[in-house]
């Protein structure tokens, strides 16, 4: 069961998705990136001080995988 930490709706490049936080492990946290189109993208963040600010973080790097791949 994941421990449900969701954000609002993003909108970036003319994507929207929203990120859910799924568990933390040994590695960092891990995250699912949901696309509006039904994509769903896997992020591990190493520690951060939060959930929040790794969350943060995720929206940050995926924002810059969308700028590499239009």
């Amino acid at each position: 069961m994941s421990d449900l930490i969701t954000s609002h709706l993003e909108e970036y490049a003319g994507h929207k998705f929203y990120v859910e936080h799924v568990s933390t492990s040994s590695i960092g946290n891990w995250f699912r990136v949901h696309m509006t189109n039904g994509v769903i993208h896997n992020l591990t963040i190493g520690y951060a001080d939060s959930i929040e600010k790794a969350k943060q973080e995720v929206i940050k790097a995926f924002k810059e995988y969308l700028d590499g791949v239009l």
